[in-house]
């Protein structure tokens, strides 16, 4: 009977989500035996923020933060998808304070550390993440990464991801690189336009071919590069012998150039990946589509009062 109270609570939450949101379920969802009784907030809470308040704060009440065997990863990694979900809906200030006591719970647990780390990974940070969050995710990263208790090896991997998505943080200034221009001269990028869109990719891509169809077929974005007003940088993440070749029809007006090993060096997670900075270089927006990369340098300039 307990089993099905606790399918019963999470059928709830995921209703409560879907009616919030408007999104219809395809399919079935998987059932997972969670790892404890998710919380349901009480009916006196009537504001969706206020019930995604309560969950924040309650959702890891149940959790056994003693047990140094470990736990179900799948089993984690569900609950942590229902967080999320309501972490969409709280405020700023109880989401971080929920993510800040939960690390204090299981600090001296490295184990489930390490599990509720890579169930951070899966929900707020890689391509099939709900919710994309480097707020909500650091903290975890920063914690792993700092626990003693944790071995080098284990936590090697998540080391480096801290320090490519602390060097290209939203609202910081995009770092220098060196970069190879399609004619053979060497640089740094920096940033020249009032907004600037970069991709990062591989020009043997498809949907890196796709994507640049879809920002040349863009007749307010194409305007503004003419004028140039808003600029396009693409940028060879991994440069092969006779990669020139391979951008040779590319727009005269876009900069495009090899920038060997920068997936090294900033946050990259995907080919390809789009940034857009303003005119002081600060990152506006990174890891978006081509689509909403047009759109927001578009807006940016648009505020700007150009």
């Amino acid at each position: 009977m307990k089993k099905y109270t606790h399918l019963y609570r999470r059928l709830l939450l995921l209703l409560f989500v879907v009616a919030a949101t408007g999104v219809v379920l395809a399919q079935q969802p998987i059932v997972i035996e969670p790892l404890f009784e998710y919380p349901v907030a009480p009916e006196n809470l009537e504001s969706l923020e206020e019930k995604s308040n309560y969950l924040m704060e309650h959702f890891w009440d149940s959790l056994d933060v003693k047990n140094k065997k470990g736990v179900s990863q799948h089993a984690l990694d569900d609950a942590f998808s229902v967080y999320c979900a309501a972490m969409r809906f709280a405020d700023r200030e109880t989401v971080h304070k929920s993510i800040e006591e939960l690390l204090k719970r299981i600090k001296n647990n490295p184990a489930l550390l390490i599990q509720m780390t890579k169930a951070a990974e899966d929900n707020l940070y890689d391509g099939r993440a709900g919710i994309v969050s480097d707020e909500a995710y650091l903290p975890f990263l920063r914690n792993v990464v700092k626990n003693k208790k944790v071995s080098k090896l284990r936590k090697s991997r998540w080391e480096q991801q801290l320090r490519r998505i602390e060097a290209s943080q939203e609202g910081t200034a995009l770092p220098h690189f060196a970069i190879e221009d399609r004619f053979g001269h060497k640089g740094n990028f920096e940033a020249r336009h009032k907004m600037t869109i970069i991709e990062f990719g591989d020009p043997e891509c498809d949907d890196c071919r796709f994507s640049r169809l879809t920002l040349e077929t863009n007749v307010d974005l194409s305007r503004q590069v003419n004028d140039e007003k808003i600029g396009i940088a693409f940028f060879v993440v991994s440069p092969e012998e006779g990669w020139q070749a391979e951008v040779a029809d590319y727009p005269s007006k876009w900069l495009v150039a090899s920038a060997e090993g920068i997936d090294d060096e900033l946050d990259i997670r995907q080919s390809p990946s789009f940034y857009v900075l303003d005119a002081e270089g600060k990152i506006v927006a990174k890891n978006v589509t081509a689509e909403r990369a047009a759109a927001i340098a578009l807006s940016g300039l648009e505020n700007a009062g150009n």
